[in-house]
């Protein structure tokens, strides 16, 4: 008989990822790896309109269990939400009366485990709906990204899953947590969906669009526009390289598959205007075309400012065969070796430090393919297959802890 796991997502973004979202992508690898293998009987408990519900029909042994929750102006709720925690140091819940239906859905049903998507808020009604199974939390950011409260939440649950070695430390460090209870669980990529390779006529005719020549080097930002991922300051790095055939692409808006914009979006657009012709806004650009546009770059950054956890576009940039410019936030390093990438700090110098890597690889295209070679060979072992026989070993011992108390 299929061991029965729970996910539950929170409820910004639906399931199937069809509006994107990185944490949504990572969990839908999983489910379409046990459509092939078949080793579980897998419950989601989620939001999505339509276009999900039509997407879910797709998948046999998974289901999705549709739960109202989701605010009405997303990315306003959450700044509301961050401004009460910073300003006033309120803790809100952004999403109670969604945990409240997902715990009385929850309890309806008996599971063999259940995994908590990056919402340690959700832990304490969730323990006391699924007392009966080890409930776990994936944790995919920094604990400190989610309030005061969040270490002794956290402490609730049975386990928890970090995206990173960074993400395990700072856990210990918050939390009780007996080592043993906090694994980690690195993300993956999808290899051969961003293979570059494949995208040799989409490369050409996104580069054609925006009037960029194929002698032209473009580097590439893919990701939300807000300040602590640092863009300004890839932008104003940039604007230092007096370079006509130097252009900068920047792939993604200010909130997820919204293009509504904020003022750091609007600061972004004043910075690209000093150098006209050469920076590029795309706004938001769905997941699938994704690997298009990692395939018309010639050079990718994350210059993020804040802890990252871990950073999936990273794996996506090495998958693409493209050198990275990253910097030393968080569990970025990780994935990094000096083979693939050039890992600035975040320090007073960053700007320059930023420029003079920007510089480095834009005049030595040599150095660009051996280092976009080296990537992608090592991102093989991040690939979906090895991430779910990595998720099929930890749901056995997580189960075997279970039965052994």
């Amino acid at each position: 008989m299929k061991r029965q796991i729970a996910f539950i997502t929170p409820s910004l973004l639906p399931m199937p990822p069809v509006q994107g979202g990185a944490m949504e992508t990572l969990l839908d690898h999983l489910l379409r790896c046990n459509e092939k293998a078949g080793d579980f009987d897998i419950t989601v408990f989620c939001t999505g309109g339509e276009a999900a519900k039509n997407a879910a029909a797709g998948y046999r042994l998974t289901r999705f269990v549709y739960l109202n929750g989701k605010p009405l102006w997303p990315a306003g709720y959450d700044l509301f939400i961050r401004g009460c925690r910073k300003v006033f140091k309120i803790e809100l819940s952004p999403e109670r009366a969604y945990s409240k239906r997902v715990a009385r859905a929850l309890s309806q049903r008996q599971f063999d485990a259940v995994i908590v998507e990056n919402q340690p808020d959700f832990l304490p009604l969730v323990r006391r709906a699924a007392f009966h199974a080890p409930v776990w939390l994936h944790l995919h950011n920094h604990p400190s990204n989610f309030g005061r409260k969040a270490p002794f939440k956290i402490a609730g649950c049975d386990g928890v899953l970090a995206v990173s070695d960074f993400v395990r430390r700072e856990v210990l460090q918050m939390t009780p947590l007996d080592p043993e209870q906090v694994e980690v669980f690195p993300n993956c990529v999808d290899v051969r969906q961003f293979d570059g390779v494949r995208y040799q006529k989409e490369r050409a005719e996104i580069r054609s669009r925006f009037g960029i020549g194929e002698s032209d080097v473009v580097l590439l930002y893919s990701g939300r526009l807000v300040e602590k991922k640092g863009v300004d300051k890839l932008i104003e790095a940039f604007l230092k390289v007096d370079d006509p055939n130097l252009k900068l692409m920047l792939v993604g808006s200010g909130w997820y598959s919204s293009n509504g914009e904020t003022p750091f979006v609007s600061r972004l657009k004043n910075l690209a205007d000093k150098a006209p012709g050469r920076v590029f806004l795309t706004g938001y650009i769905p997941f699938p075309e994704m690997p298009c546009y990692y395939a018309a770059a010639d050079v990718c950054a994350v210059p993020s400012i804040c802890e990252e956890a871990s950073g999936l576009t990273v794996l996506e940039a090495m998958a693409a065969g493209k050198p990275l410019i990253a910097t030393d936030a968080g569990g970025i390093p990780e994935n990094l070796s000096d083979d693939c990438a050039i890992v600035v700090k975040r320090d007073k110098n960053l700007i320059s430090s930023l420029t003079d890597a920007i510089g480095t690889l834009k005049g030595d295209p040599q150095l660009r393919r051996w280092m976009g070679e080296a990537g992608k060979k090592q991102v093989e072992a991040r690939d979906v297959g090895p991430y779910y026989q990595h998720f099929v070993k930890m749901i056995d011992e997580i189960c075997r802890r279970s039965y052994a108390d």
